[in-house]
């Protein structure tokens, strides 16, 4: 069973772990795991195997991918067929496909391109990131210069709670001053 470019760029990106940001999709699979398995699941099911499952098939693959030799190959077959995954027949063949499309090496050339949009895309997510954080610190720095949150109070009304409290202090001094002279003749 000969992969298409399409599923090749998919399989590479959950390989990688790009799959965070880049957000691949194989016509109506978005989850790897619903891929390998061909079934027919929701959106939010198929999210949901993201979070919770995918995980565990990328691990798997990448250590197709990464080390290339025949025990390794052995041992994810063993482990797969012993926890029930290739009872499904649909899933042994999907998976054994890009197995194999792993172990072979024309696998580079899908991997490297892969790469190169993983990056440009988490470029782009840190660039606006940084503006955010940027924008955030400012407003937190304006805060601090008010001495009080901006939203709460305008820089006319402090200048007004500030002279009353000048005012009330003053008057409490002198009041202190003329309790205290005439208790002690």
């Amino acid at each position: 069973m000969d992969l298409s470019d399409e599923e090749k760029f998919f399989v590479a990106h959950f390989v990688l772990g790009s799959y965070r940001h880049i957000k691949p999709a194989c016509g109506k699979y978005i989850s790897l795991f619903s891929y390998l398995d061909q079934t027919d699941e929701s959106i939010e099911i198929q999210q949901k195997q993201i979070d919770e499952n995918d995980w565990y098939f990328c691990e798997l693959l990448e250590k197709i991918y990464k080390q290339s030799n025949e025990s390794t190959w052995d041992y994810v077959f063993k482990k797969l067929k012993r926890e029930g995954f290739f009872e499904n027949k649909n899933f042994h063949k999907k998976f054994l496909a890009v197995a194999t499309w792993l172990y072979s090496k024309n696998s580079l050339r899908y991997f490297f391109e892969a790469n190169k949009e993983a990056k440009e895309a988490y470029a782009e997510l840190s660039k606006t990131q940084k503006l955010i954080d940027a924008k955030e610190e400012a407003r937190k720095e304006t805060e601090r210069r008010n001495g009080l949150p901006a939203s709460l109070k305008s820089r006319y009304e402090l200048d007004q709670d500030r002279f009353k409290a000048m005012n009330l202090l003053y008057k409490g001094v002198g009041n202190a001053k003329t309790t205290t002279s005439t208790v002690n003749p």
